[in-house]
């Protein structure tokens, strides 16, 4: 069995920002970010290395952190501190270790002691990354459509280029995504798009199928803009769509402002209907009767 396996110390804080706990605190982060749905502020310091067991990554954590603890405990409630453990079992990521000696872990008492004086709590996440329920390949004459995985986030950070999404944010959606729709009945699938010759991502797209409804969405990265491949890599998820046992329409839901999107949906064959929903239109081809 593959592991992957990480640490990290976070300061999270509404009010204080990550450079402003840098100066309190007097250490560098490895990583900072804001989260874009609550406005809070993320400061860490990260251990990533994959020989290394759970216990030893957080001695190096808490040996790089412990001289400052009482700096940390100084900030009082304005922060909540966290030692986060994260797992991926079977995991197929390049960086994924397996061996007897990864799995088991303990916590020294010292680390036990820079949880007391920090006030952090210890958050264990572990993932079981079997992708038994991952969807099909697709291919067409330029473009190889891949079942979404993990391993694929760092790159596709790079192509989506949005400063909300960094590389850790973009693995937590992707591994909700790979896990699938808590809702009963709902089926998520995720494809990211490669060129065949140049073996570059250059996009994505899904469908989420539930109630006979089959609705996709479509995403290519700036520089691959323009080039057709919106329409190949969704004309491709579409045609295997008509196709699925208890599909009765297909629809996507787009910004009447966006032109290449309604331009794409045109190409694959959905038509525009009087429904919104937040200020989309919704598109959409009944294929009920094939």
């Amino acid at each position: 069995m593959s592991l992957r396996q990480y640490v990290y110390f976070a300061l999270i804080s509404d009010s204080i920002t990550a450079a402003e706990i840098t100066a309190f605190v007097g250490v560098e982060p490895d990583e900072t970010r804001v989260s874009r749905q609550t406005g809070h502020h993320r400061w860490k310091v990260v251990c990533r290395e994959p020989a290394l067991t759970v216990d030893q990554q957080i001695d190096r954590v808490v040996e790089r952190l412990a001289p400052y603890a009482g700096r940390i405990a100084e900030l009082g409630e304005s922060v909540s501190a966290v030692l986060q453990v994260v797992r991926y079992f079977n995991d197929d990521e390049e960086h994924a270790a397996s061996g007897a000696n990864i799995f088991g872990w303990h916590l020294e008492r010292d680390v036990l002691d820079f949880l007391a004086a920090t006030g952090a709590e210890l958050d264990v996440d572990e993932y079981d990354m079997t992708d038994a329920g991952a969807p099909y390949h697709l291919d067409t004459e330029r473009l190889e459509l891949l079942p979404l995985k993990l391993k694929f986030a760092e790159e596709m950070a790079a192509v989506l280029d949005d400063p909300e999404l960094p590389v850790e944010a973009l693995r937590a959606r992707y591994l909700r995504q790979i896990h699938g729709s808590p809702e009963p009945g709902v089926t998520w699938s995720n494809w990211v798009i490669r060129l065949r010759g140049e073996g570059q991502l250059v996009g994505f797209v899904q469908a989420t199928l539930g109630g006979g409804t089959a609705e996709v969405a479509w995403v290519v990265g700036e520089p691959w803009r323009r080039r057709g491949i919106a329409a190949e890599a969704a004309g491709e998820l579409v045609r295997s769509l008509v196709l699925e046992d208890g599909v009765r329409e297909i629809v996507a839901h787009i910004d009447p402002e966006n032109l290449a999107s309604g331009a794409v949906a045109k190409a694959v064959g959905l038509v525009p209907t009087s429904e919104s929903q937040d200020g989309e239109v919704r598109w959409r081809m009944d294929v009920s009767g094939r």
